[in-house]
This record gives C-alpha cells, structure tokens and sequence, in this order.
C-alpha cells in the first residue's frame, strides 16, 4: 500500500511540475497532459484491487465529485482557467485522500480541497504585494489615479488588482478603459484572455490619458496549485496551520 501510495504522489507532483512549466512559459497547458496522468491514476485502483487493497469507492467518489463540482464552479464564474479545474480534478483521481499520520493539521482528508485551500493562501501573495507597490508609488507623490473619475472603493480594489505600468508586460491584462472626454475608469474581470480587448470588459485597449496603463498579472496559478500540493504532502491544511499558531 505504501509503495502505490508513494506512486499516486510521484504522479502528481510530475503532473503539476509539467502543468506549472508550461503554465509560466505560455499560459496553455495540453489537455492530453490531464488524461494521461488521470489515466494512470485509475490504472493504480486495478493494481490495488488485484494486490488485493479493498479501497473506500465512497471516499473517492465523495473526493472525485466535490473537487470537481468546486472547480468547475470556480472556473465558470471566471476565478481560474480551465487547466487549474483540470489540474485539481485529476489530483483528486489519483490521490482522491490524504492524511499524513503525524500531522494534526487537516480538517478532511480530501486532497483537492487541501491543495485548493493551500493554493489560494499562497496565490494571496500578489494581491499583497500590488497593494504595497501602489502604497509606495502613492508615497513618493505618483498620481497613479489620472484621468479617473472612480470611487474610492474601486481605486482600492485596482491596487489589490494591478498597477499602472507606462509599458506593456508579458502575461499581464490592461483593466482600464476609455470612458470618454479624457477620462479612464476600471472594469475588472476575472480571468480574461491576453487578447481579449472590447470596450466592456476589463481586457480594454490602453489609453492615453496619464501615459500609463494599469495591468494586472495574469496569474500561473498551476505553480500555486503545485506549492499547494507540497505543503499538503509535507504539512496538512496551511490555514489550519495557521490559525493553530494564533
């Protein structure tokens, strides 16, 4: 049992590690990538069965199901790609549960859950980190909100969002728009393509108006599914961690 289970985690941490390659060079991930790993994951129940493993099909159809639900969910109201739905599905086919028997820190032994929940801690890293670079700008005097007629609350939802760039950056999207006479205002939207630019969504084209553009990352978020995984495989559930430690 040992022996498939350390199986079922070298498969996914190969599958995330291609995933979050491909993720950082191009933004695309193959479907094919999904298939074969998940495959070999449904190949690893008939070796269990025939080593003669009696394996909990509730549990896994419980993991199976409520990932996939969450993720396609996620993924239709535009929070992340379709490959990261893919990504985490196929975790959950092939490493449907998880406990590390040392560790106290988990609230469910479902793996694409933990791996979403650890995920999404880490990926809050960004938002952070826009925040703090438009606190500085603002600081030194910069008038990062030109040519905006917004309310308060939007300008503080662009700084979590992005920051104005007076040049165009790789796998980041523009989430301004010409709004007439001179003047520009946000229009966020999850999850847009690089060339998606119509003058009602958030993937606009640049204006004028300050010489500079405010963009936000299109985020890799393969490589925080992937850190995801690793904390979930060495630690358990981070938030929990975390809130143990308060």
């Amino acid at each position: 049992m040992l022996s498939i289970l350390f199986v079922r985690e070298i498969l996914c941490l190969a599958m995330l590690s291609i995933g979050s390659y491909y993720d950082l060079k191009t933004r695309e991930v193959n479907d094919r990538l999904w298939m074969v790993f998940g495959g070999a994951g449904l190949v690893l129940y008939a070796w269990e069965y025939a080593s003669g493993v009696t394996a909990d099909v509730q549990m896994i159809l419980v993991s199976v199901s409520l990932t996939a639900a969450i993720a396609i969910a996620l993924y239709r109201y535009g929070f992340f790609g379709g490959a990261d739905a893919k990504a985490l599905v196929a975790v959950s086919v092939i490493l449907p549960v998880y406990h590390l028997l040392m560790s106290s820190f988990y609230v469910h032994p479902l793996t694409g859950i933990t791996v979403l929940t650890n995920a999404v801690l880490f990926a809050l890293v960004v938002p952070l980190y826009n925040a703090l670079s438009n606190l500085i700008k603002v600081a030194r005097g910069e008038r990062i909100f030109e040519g905006f007629d917004e309310p308060t609350w939007k300008k503080i939802l662009a700084c979590f969002v992005g920051t104005p760039s007076s040049r165009p950056i790789r796998h980041h999207l523009v989430i301004e728009c010409s709004a007439g006479e001179g003047k520009k205002r946000f229009s966020f939207r999850l999850n847009c393509d690089e060339d998606d630019s119509d003058s009602k969504g958030s993937c606009c084209a640049e204006s004028s108006v300050g010489g500079r553009t405010w963009l936000s990352q299109n985020l890799p978020f393969l490589v925080f599914i992937l850190a995801g995984f690793l904390v979930t495989m060495l630690f358990g559930d981070m938030l929990l961690l975390m809130l143990q430690h308060q």
